[in-house]
């Protein structure tokens, strides 16, 4: 491998390739399923997944099959395999990406836009840009210069799934379906769409929480009642129900997850000794890089006891509610009852059917005055999950892509956010390595105002999946 020859490589396609059809990714506000009730009709997601689809067609890869798979009521998966052109290998390496969006949020800096792409200083702007929209267009060009390389690959498997951000319904479906085609010698997958602490080490994902969103439904009234004021004192004020409830789930005080079903007694050691590794790279920077409004402090300075409440113990958030009064409604009537959506992060690990068994008590012995708790829907549950089977020799061909393409070796790091399908895929091959990796960086703001990319982290992620494919 010429490492010269081939970073000018990548910088050539990044510019012709991969930056105009990321542009037009981020043009498309395809939302996730969650929060764009007219996915099904309005064409969004099928336009993202076209745009792949027509990316994939241009590069003219050798001995490819690129396939758009749409089955009713679930939204499009793109799925792509290239025939291995190394004698005598029957392995498969599995590569993952998505390309459904996060809402757009407010608050975009007045020269940024969730779809009006902009370059500023080495990276580009755009609801999608990181996460996860570089994904398949530095995988399809990862695989393009290894070709153009001549560099003999093993079977490779792409795929690109719509509905990442909303559940991972859709993406099991599909997979289930493609296991035949997929086969049982998958030796190594690669989801790119994680996480990393800095843009000088290719950083390798060691574990992910799980989480569980529900939702609450609780009725008090037969219908609205216009009884003004004097109700006060009467019936039960539907946020003192909510909040009972959460005080059941929370500690109060320390805001703890009450619920022993929910925790873990120990993390690994060798995860925890990871921890201490990136703390040295990262320090403050943990802490530093959250936009705290002037005065507010974070629940600790301890930056470790940080990492561990957010990778390692369980949170629970409210996420919305429903059918509350309004400000501007300004009106004194009493509505028939409320919903609430929370979520429920969760560390590897955990025992979902117990734990979902405690967290139903637990809102059922917390119901006050006889409220009804007409349901409780479950939105997403998914477990959290491990990573810590690399071979040596993985762990070599990494450490010297990273050296390569970002300048020192690769950092382990966990991650607190969720990633449903990587706990699925070792479900079904429990044997395959599993190497989650990104460049979603502290200044990435990925679900929030001003998401963006690094340019050179894109070019330098690319650089280490041609370096890994030509050398596994």
């Amino acid at each position: 491998m010429d490492p010269i020859s081939l970073k000018k490589y990548i910088d050539k396609q990044f510019t012709i390739n991969i930056l105009p059809n990321l542009k037009n990714f981020i043009r498309i506000p395809n939302l996730s399923p969650s929060y764009d009730i007219n996915w099904k009709t309005n064409g969004l997601l099928i336009k993202a997944a076209n745009l792949i689809v027509s990316f994939a067609k241009s590069l003219s890869l050798k001995n490819a099959e690129i396939n758009f798979l749409q089955d009713k009521g679930y939204t499009p998966l793109v799925y792509i395999e290239i025939k291995a052109s190394r004698l005598n290998d029957d392995r498969t390496v599995l590569l993952y990406g998505h390309y459904d969006k996060q809402p757009h949020g407010t608050g975009w800096d007045p020269d940024k836009s969730p779809i009006n792409p902009v370059v500023i200083d080495n990276h580009i702007y755009g609801r999608g840009a990181v996460d996860d929209g570089y994904a398949p267009f530095s995988i399809l060009t990862a695989i393009k210069t290894c070709q153009d390389f001549n560099y003999p690959l093993p079977r490779i498997c792409v795929l690109i799934e719509g509905a990442e951000e909303s559940t991972n319904t859709h993406i099991e479906y599909y997979f289930n379906k493609l296991i035949p085609v997929l086969g049982q010698n998958i030796v190594a997958f690669i989801p790119l769409d994680s996480f990393c602490s800095d843009y000088k080490h290719l950083w390798i994902t060691n574990s992910l929480r799980g989480n569980v969103d529900f939702k609450i439904n609780i009725k008090t009234l037969e219908r609205k009642s216009n009884y003004g004021p004097e109700a006060n004192g009467i019936i039960a004020e539907n946020l003192f129900l909510v909040r009972k409830i959460y005080d059941g789930i929370i500690d109060s005080t320390t805001g703890e997850v009450k619920l022993e079903e929910f925790k873990v007694d120990k993390i690994p050691e060798e995860i925890e000794k990871e921890m201490d590794e990136e703390i040295k790279i990262v320090g403050d920077k943990f802490i530093d890089e959250i936009p705290l409004y002037e005065g507010v402090s974070p629940l600790s300075k301890d930056v470790k006891e940080l990492m561990l409440n957010n990778r390692w113990k369980p949170t629970c958030n409210i996420l919305g509610i429903d059918n509350c009064p309004q400000i501007k409604d300004n009106g004194f009537g009493v509505n028939s009852g409320i919903s609430v959506k929370m979520g429920m992060r969760i560390p590897p690990g955990i025992d979902l059917v117990k734990a979902t068994e405690a967290l139903e008590t637990c809102i059922k012995n917390n119901i006050l005055f006889g409220a009804k708790v007409t349901s409780i829907d479950y939105l997403v549950k998914c477990p959290g999950c491990t990573m810590i089977n690399l071979s040596n020799r993985t762990k070599t061909i990494l450490n010297k892509a990273s050296k390569e393409f970002f300048g020192n070796e690769t950092i382990s790091l966990g991650v607190g956010l969720t990633l449903p399908f990587i706990n699925y895929f070792q479900s079904k091959y429990p044997q395959a390595e599993v190497i989650c990796t990104g460049i979603c960086g502290y200044d990435s703001y990925e679900h929030g105002p001003n998401e963006n990319l690094n340019i050179d982290a894109c070019k330098n992620i690319v650089g280490v999946l041609c370096y890994f494919l030509k050398e596994i």
